[in-house]
């Protein structure tokens, strides 16, 4: 009897162990973190072995672990106000000691992967730097008229960094169109949650500028991105250019339900043609 006692409670103690192993996870922006780390691995990938670019892969996803830990961190007093069930952190579910501790093996993992991996120590130093940037978003920059420089710099120096440590000069026209991806990004972020957040006083550029301005910036951005690659793409001119005039038109009479979505699948779109057209030739 006290034998199945006991098994019982090793078993439940290993899935409260693993479910504070999902919740922790979670709090990384689990989604948003793999994608620009696969980002990353595809572009790694045009210069790189396979095994390379996944180590690649592992530097930025370190990264991105610290950056979505400390969002949840410093947000943690408004998302309790909020009421935000989906953030554990917030909840309780997950202690700030652990999360603080994740932190910091997350950031001497990315240092480590950075600086001594295949991006070089140039290309490292700009890696953690595009870190730095996120997490001075999440501790004081987005809740200012400077929300948007943390992810202008930080999407413009990804592809910069895998360049950089392939030894091969950065194309000016990437740079820039990486960094209006990030722009277009935090615009777009903000299009659900924009009254919540004027309530909680998270007051980052797109909150003070209203829907309407949003929705400008969103459409300039993309804009800008479609006639970069439109001149980088000539034979695609076309196809991009209407792609993105339909997908402006869907975002400005859906902006609420569906802008965010279709405001990353674009910019998305955008990343894959970028990465199929900077291959080695």
């Amino acid at each position: 009897m006290m034998a199945g006692v006991t098994v019982v409670l090793k078993i439940a103690k290993r899935r409260g162990l693993a479910l504070k192993l999902i919740k922790l996870f979670k709090s990384t922006h689990l989604g948003p973190s793999l994608l620009v780390s696969s980002i990353a691995f595809l572009f790694a990938y045009q210069f790189f072995t396979i095994s390379k670019a996944l180590i690649v892969f592992l530097t930025y996803l370190t990264g991105q672990f610290v950056v979505g830990w400390t969002n949840d961190l410093f947000d943690m007093s408004s998302d309790q106000v909020e009421m935000r069930t989906n953030k554990p952190v917030a909840m309780g579910e997950i202690s700030q000691k652990i999360v603080k501790s994740s932190i910091f093996l997350s950031l001497l993992f990315c240092v480590g992967l950075s600086l001594t991996g295949p991006l070089g120590l140039k290309g490292g130093t700009l890696h953690l730097f595009a870190v730095g940037c996120g997490v001075s978003y999440n501790a004081s920059l987005k809740s200012t008229v400077f929300s948007p420089i943390p992810y202008f710099l930080a999407f413009a120096a990804l592809p910069a960094t895998v360049y950089l440590g392939a030894g091969v000069a950065v194309p000016t026209w990437l740079v820039l169109a990486a960094g209006l991806f990030g722009v277009a990004a935090h615009f777009a972020n903000v299009l659900k949650d924009m009254e919540v957040d004027r309530t909680s006083g998270t007051l980052g550029l797109p909150q003070r500028s209203g829907l309407t301005l949003t929705l400008i910036v969103i459409a300039i951005t993309l804009i800008a991105i479609a006639i970069v690659l439109g001149e980088q793409i000539p034979s695609l001119r076309i196809t991009i250019y209407t792609v993105t005039a339909i997908s402006l038109v869907i975002i400005f009479l859906k902006s609420r339900e569906v802008g965010f979505q279709v405001t990353m699948a674009l910019a998305l779109a955008d990343v894959l043609l970028m990465i199929s057209w900077v291959r080695p030739r």
